[in-house]
């Protein structure tokens, strides 16, 4: 059993639908907050990866840069997620796949909460990681 199928049955418990469009509504939940996870790193790296060198190619005393730059990789990475998600479960056999794997309804919930604050607070965490402006 798959990490991702375990996450995506757990957000098909939050879905309120049934059918298909449960599953949707669980793909496009949990693609939000995988797509914060795997921005995450990429910030992360690209922090440290500019702390290392001591290159501010993005930095020229204005936060602007940085934003714009974390916007790109989040829309870059959010709709190459989203595509893969959609590709892997909308069709029959990972629609089946996902109605028989087995997670208890409390675990799932669980899973769900512990998901959403840990890719909150990891995404947040990595911004950190970026230059700060002098003061």
């Amino acid at each position: 059993m798959k990490i991702i199928d375990v996450i995506i049955k757990s957000y098909c418990y939050i879905a309120k639908n049934s059918g298909i469009r449960n599953l949707d509504a669980a793909i496009s939940a949990a693609n939000v907050l995988l797509t914060f996870n795997s921005s995450s790193l990429i910030i992360y790296i690209i922090g440290l990866c500019i702390k290392v060198t001591s290159i501010n190619i993005f930095y020229n005393g204005s936060v602007w840069p940085l934003v714009i730059l974390v916007m790109i990789i989040g829309g870059v990475v959010y709709i190459i997620s989203l595509r893969t998600l959609e590709r892997a479960y909308l069709n029959k056999r990972g629609y089946s796949r996902i109605l028989n794997t087995r997670v208890p309804k409390v675990l799932g919930i669980i899973i769900v909460f512990v998901h959403y604050f840990l890719s909150i607070g990891v995404f947040f965490y990595s911004l950190y990681t970026l230059p700060q402006l002098p003061k």
